[in-house]
């Protein structure tokens, strides 16, 4: 089955004549173009999110603004104009979108770097355009370290990690909207405003979708550099399944993998490396079969019968399983940027049993044919974003994907698959990742998301012409 095409149609522009919607030269990328050949060029007036599947809008209604000032007089001159920020484009669905040629993609490639540290409070400020990979080095840097697991992906920046509620791991800790001390926002009256803890509605700004105004510069709380150790093991399917738990008690963070075509399961336990032992330097085969039975599938299913693709990389590192020392980003943040459609849901710890019962009865019925990546799970603590899945209670983010061919394609039945695995797991009062793909009709936010109503009135008191909606955005929180 082949991607669909889709077209954004050219308006003439209206408003003030010097408004700065577009530089007059053409405009690189947000970022290198990833496929699953590596990094390469791509030229396309259209531009689209990170793994070619949705458009965004044409690349001359990209504006880059230099300063606070600029983003207020393009959100006051046109109020009527449609505004999105746009980050690094790794969200799957059309949040980030704009729906027609008059509409402003603002980007904040001019906001980055390291603003301030503040040592007495634990924090240091960056702009809202840095990427996770450059504010951790930074931190490094200072040995400093960010109080929350970062996610896989490090090309993602701050702001866009705080829209969409990102998350790592970790029970004693929650999404990195949860690691905010404060932001800086420019509304969409103009006032840039800043925003903390001690603002009643905080818990809807880490984690707004955009729909509150643009971040121009983030707080983070930071902590003293530790190294970790990283204890890898591969477990019977059963043994997880009682064990689960309990190691996300034991151990600061924890990740699974479950390959249902074996029932082998790959786990991490990550702790702080007090120097007492030794990373034991041993390889275990016994997941490498799985692998290769996985390989085979990746290659059929994404057209690479070569294996030269960086989708192979994803799980061969997994082959002889060997443990880990490192800072933490350097054991979690290795997520390599392969196109793909991934589906996360979260759902409450005391429904994870329902929910491992949900996946092993949909298996029964439909096979592991479609399949050619595991379940990954990954358990956090109580959120206080109040969009995010893990809002007021600790959840598993059980999530499931589907790697695109060279031409854009995925394999036959891979899409009905997602489908219907969020179909399974909605009845376990599951909730999905809004930054990665979801099917809306499944997952209505009015009824998900506890908050919805508070988060909506707020939203039409500080928006009330509905400047930062689209047309996604307007079915979710707009509904007519």
């Amino acid at each position: 089955m082949s991607a669909v095409e889709y077209h954004v149609e050219a308006v003439p522009q209206k408003g003030p004549a010097a408004l700065p919607i577009a530089d007059e030269k053409p405009e690189p990328m947000l970022h290198d173009p990833v496929d699953v050949h590596g990094v390469s060029p791509v030229a396309n007036p259209i531009l689209m999110n990170w793994c070619g599947m949705t458009p965004l809008g044409r690349r001359t209604q990209v504006f880059r603004p230099k300063t606070e000032e600029e983003i207020s007089a393009i959100l006051v001159s046109s109020p009527d104009r449609k505004i999105r920020p746009i980050g690094s484009g790794l969200a799957y669905e059309a949040i980030a979108a704009v729906d027609d040629g008059d509409s402003v993609l603002v980007e904040l490639s001019h906001f980055t770097g390291l603003e301030r540290v503040d040592h007495e409070n634990s924090t240091a400020r960056f702009g809202a355009g840095t990427s996770v990979d450059s504010a951790i080095a930074l931190l490094t840097e200072k040995a400093l370290m960010i109080s929350c697991s970062p996610g896989v992906i490090g090309m993602q920046t701050l702001a866009g990690c705080v829209s969409t509620s990102t998350h790592g791991q970790g029970l004693q800790q929650s999404s990195f909207s949860d690691a905010i001390h404060s932001l800086r926002m420019v509304r969409a009256n103009g006032d840039v405003v800043d925003i903390d803890a001690s603002d009643g509605d905080f818990g809807a700004y880490i984690g707004s979708l955009g729909l509150l105004g643009i971040i121009v510069s983030i707080s983070l709380k930071t902590s003293p550099l530790r190294a970790f150790i990283c204890k890898k093991m591969n477990v019977s399917y059963e043994v997880f399944a009682e064990r689960w738990i309990q190691w996300n008690e034991e151990s600061e963070f924890c990740k699974a993998w479950w390959y249902p075509e074996t029932d082998l399961v790959h786990v991490w336990r990550i702790d702080e490396d007090r120097g007492e032992i030794d990373a034991v330097l041993r390889a275990d085969p016994t997941l490498n079969s799985t692998i290769d039975l996985l390989s085979g599938k990746m290659a059929d299913h994404t057209k690479d019968p070569c294996l030269v693709g960086c989708q192979f990389a994803t799980i061969d590192r997994f082959r002889n399983t060997t443990d880990q020392k490192g800072f933490l980003h350097e054991i979690v943040c290795k997520g390599i940027p392969v196109p793909q459609i991934n589906c996360e849901i979260a759902v409450p710890l005391d429904q994870l049993p329902n929910a491992l019962r949900s996946l092993r009865s949909w298996l029964d019925t439909n096979g592991t044919s479609t399949l050619h990546y595991p379940f990954i799970f990954r358990c956090t603590g109580p959120s206080e974003a109040w969009l995010s899945p893990a809002y007021g209670s600790a959840v598993c983010f059980i999530g499931f994907l589907v790697y695109l061919a060279h031409d854009g394609s995925w394999g036959t039945g891979c899409m009905e698959m997602m489908r219907s695995i969020q179909e399974a797991l909605y009845p376990c009062q599951g909730i999905p990742h809004l930054g990665k793909h979801f099917c809306l009709d499944i997952w209505q936010p009015e009824h998900n998301l506890r908050r919805w109503n508070d988060f909506t009135t707020l939203c039409r008191r500080h928006d009330p012409r509905g400047q930062f909606l689209n047309r996604l955005l307007s079915k979710m929180f707009a509904p007519t």
